[in-house]
């Protein structure tokens, strides 16, 4: 009689190994992603945290302390993007939050 657990067996090997095969890329593809988010994430909230603490007006400031603060809680996080990579994710929010005050109307 033929033992059916050695060919159950192979074929559960064979199959994952198409799953695998197939899926890891897409799960990889989906990591750079969730990175950008994170970013944009940490970004919108120190971008508003700075305006928050340093008023209207002082932009060089409020700049320099919202890239200070997302880079350290990267780095806290031991989550590693290039400086560039911050700063364009912050001029971003930056654009984005001046957009909603001029639509608000706090802004002329």
């Amino acid at each position: 009689m033929l033992d059916m657990t050695v060919l159950l067996t192979g074929f559960i090997s064979l199959l994952g190994l198409v799953v695998v095969y197939k899926l890891l890329p897409l799960f990889k593809s989906f990591v750079p992603l969730t990175l950008l988010n994170i970013l944009s994430q940490v970004a919108k909230y120190f971008v508003y945290a700075a305006e928050a603490e340093l008023g209207r007006g002082k932009g060089k400031d409020k700049f320099d302390m919202a890239l200070q603060k997302a880079q350290a809680f990267l780095e806290k996080y031991h989550l590693t993007f290039d400086t560039q990579v911050v700063k364009d994710a912050i001029l971003h929010q930056w654009l984005d939050m001046n957009m909603a005050q001029l639509n608000a109307g706090m802004k002329k």
